[in-house]
């Protein structure tokens, strides 16, 4: 039997305080889920201004400091899901993923969908990890 552990960090530790009833992230055994991240200032709460790179940007800093929290780490991404708002808008997340991930690049999907929870965010990004 795997152990099954998750994490919750509320407001002003460095990420953005849940915005329902889910953890941050949760581990079973070695294996290390970290909830989508959305484009949002964990000081402020609110979306990030700038267009698909800027909140790429946003998006990976808020998941790379769940990771640090939980002592992970980005070189121990092995798989990523990333959904975008606009299809036009690939090359240039693309390019912003590809320089988070200089070492190694994680598998990864990117799938285009209508909207999100945060009104105006133009990326979410999901992370699998090793602990």
């Amino acid at each position: 039997m795997h152990d099954i552990r998750s994490w919750t960090f509320p407001a002003g530790i460095g990420v953005p305080p849940p915005a329902g009833r889910y953890a941050h992230a949760t581990a079973v055994g070695a294996t290390l889920y970290v909830t989508g991240q959305l484009p949002v200032d964990p000081g402020t709460g609110v979306l990030v201004p700038g267009g698909v790179v800027e909140h790429t940007q946003r998006v990976l800093a808020n998941l790379f400091r769940v990771l640090e929290l939980v002592g992970s780490s980005p070189g121990r991404v092995v798989a990523a899901r990333s959904f975008l708002r606009h299809e036009s808008d690939f090359a240039a997340y693309d390019a912003v993923f590809g320089e988070a991930f200089p070492d190694r690049l994680p598998s990864r999907t990117t799938v285009v969908v209508a909207g999100f929870a945060v009104p105006g965010a133009l990326v979410e990004i999901d992370l699998v990890a090793a602990l």
